[in-house]
């Protein structure tokens, strides 16, 4: 398909049947993200009246941005899938290259988003360590 490209036709088939995985992990990732947004904006707007105040709101609004953090390494995947399948019907040597632009930001956006987690871990972790050493202190 690529007249000056090193890709086998075996790599090229390979790529064909990732767009199409690809695609569908984005469609279904599309539908779990209205889901969580629908929720949290549920959650937010519901929590009043269904006894849960404050703590209802700021669960609505973490689910709210979740949703929001989950779209985008989606709707990077999705744009993977839609370059790769365009660029293999038409053998676009640019299509392919947004293509693997668009894996690569997915990739380096869950990469972010793991080490911003595992920061945060550590740093409930360490505030529960000092929480409970200063309440086991304080007993004596």
């Amino acid at each position: 398909m690529f007249e000056n490209s090193t890709l086998t036709h075996e790599a090229e088939g390979y790529l064909i049947e990732t767009s199409k995985w690809a695609r569908f992990l984005s469609v279904i990732g599309f539908i779990f993200t209205g889901m969580i947004i629908i929720a949290g904006l549920g959650l937010a707007l519901s929590s009043g009246f269904i006894g849960m105040g404050v703590a209802g709101v700021g669960m609505g609004v973490f689910y709210l941005l979740l949703g929001v953090f989950y779209l985008m390494p989606t709707l990077f995947l999705f744009r993977f899938a839609d370059g790769i399948s365009n660029a293999m019907k038409t053998g676009s040597e640019t299509e392919l290259t947004k293509g693997f632009g668009n894996l690569k930001s997915c990739f380096k956006f869950m990469g972010i988003f793991t080490i911003v987690g595992i920061a945060l871990y550590v740093i409930l972790i360490i505030a529960m360590v000092f929480i409970g050493a200063g309440g086991f202190l304080g007993g004596f």
